[in-house]
């Protein structure tokens, strides 16, 4: 037993490189022991290094005990073989390769032009490069990991209001598994402003009204019927009108709007109001107390009167009204009563601005 051994290895397995991982050699119970120790001999080759070699989109790896994880990005759709690699102590190197299949995300998608619209009216998206086995998600935020508003290529939006301008939606295309999203905007289109009307000019019998240009206004129409019918305005270039055949002293409202490029960004109705000028001094012959708004109140006008006197008396000559004050008329009572219909009698003195007295006498037919 004593002496030099030599050992021979055969690799009987023609799978492998012919690496020797171990080898041991015992020796029966039966030979004699040459010392007092174990006569079993052992030996193995242990690895140096592991790593996962870079490239085909590998961004980073870790190693956790024995555990080593690669993080990897593919740029383009295909197969990817992934290569790791043991060096053991002998410099022997071995290759485990993991093979990735990297599926290609959904294209970019590309949408109707139908996303200006008016307020107060939802729009229709539509996705115009549809592709076979995708599934389109829409949802009304960021967040895609709820549940979507809606399903498929085409989706209506909610009714969207005035304000804000711009909103905003959200698409997730799925298909094999990889997702691409995608952000559309529906712009709302904004009113015009609206005119500032004013009274630039009154006679006797006309009443005109007048507005600087707006922008981004188209044309302008008014009404003078408190908004049954709308006409284009006489003046020049549309921003003024001249509303004619009125009487002495008699109010005027009118309502003006500007036009958009499109119908629903018309302004909202600018308001104003008017009266007719009068002579030295205009009385009427009759009034309608009867609470309608319209010519409830009698009373004598005039832009030159500086104060009155007067007094009205009824058929029997019992005083049922007296004044002194310009801007208060006869409501058609009498000690808080409404007095009746007929014919009353009136006296009037005007001292004017300018300095002459006016003396009047006349009837009132009262109607109710």
């Amino acid at each position: 037993m004593n002496g030099n051994w030599i050992l021979r290895y055969c690799d009987n397995w023609g799978a492998d490189n012919g690496t020797l991982f171990f080898w041991n050699l015992e020796f029966g119970p039966s030979l004699p022991r040459i010392d007092a120790g174990s006569i079993n001999e052992t030996y193995s080759i242990g690895p140096r290094s592991a790593t996962w070699l870079t490239g085909l989109g590998l961004i980073d790896q870790t190693q956790t005990g024995n555990v080593y994880t690669a993080r990897v990005s593919p740029t383009v759709a295909s197969v990817y073989n992934y290569r790791f690699r043991v060096t053991d102590s002998a410099n022997c190197v071995y290759d485990t390769v993991v093979r990735v299949f990297a599926n290609p995300r959904p294209l970019k998608s590309t949408f109707n032009a139908d996303t200006i619209i008016c307020s107060n009216t939802a729009a229709t998206l539509r996705v115009q490069n549809v592709q076979a086995n995708t599934t389109y998600n829409w949802f009304l935020t960021g967040n895609i990991s709820g549940t979507p508003a809606g399903t498929g290529a085409n989706f209506t939006t909610p009714v969207l209001p005035l304000q804000p301008a711009s909103v905003k939606f959200y698409l997730n295309a799925v298909s094999n598994g990889c997702n691409t999203r995608d952000t559309v905007s529906v712009r709302i289109l904004q009113l015009v402003d609206t005119p500032v009307v004013t009274l630039t000019n009154a006679t006797r019998f006309t009443l005109t009204f007048s507005w600087p240009a707006v922008a981004n206004a188209t044309g302008y129409q008014i009404s003078v019927d408190g908004g049954a019918t709308f006409i284009t305005p006489n003046g020049t270039n549309g921003l003024s009108h001249t509303v004619s055949g009125l009487r002495p002293y008699e109010l005027k409202n009118v309502l003006v709007r500007a036009l958009g490029p499109v119908a629903c960004q018309n302004s909202l109705n600018a308001r104003a109001s008017g009266r007719t000028l009068v002579d030295e001094l205009f009385v009427p012959n009759a009034f309608t107390p009867n609470a309608d708004g319209k010519n409830d109140v009698w009373m004598p006008y005039g832009y030159l009167i500086q104060d009155i006197d007067l007094k009205i008396f009824n058929q029997w000559g019992e005083l049922v009204f007296e004044s002194r004050d310009k801007t208060k008329g006869w409501d058609g009572t009498s000690k808080g009563k409404q007095q009746p219909m007929g014919v009353y009698v009136y006296t009037l003195r005007v001292n004017t601005v300018d300095g002459k007295v006016i003396d009047k006498k006349g009837s009132i037919n009262l109607v109710r």
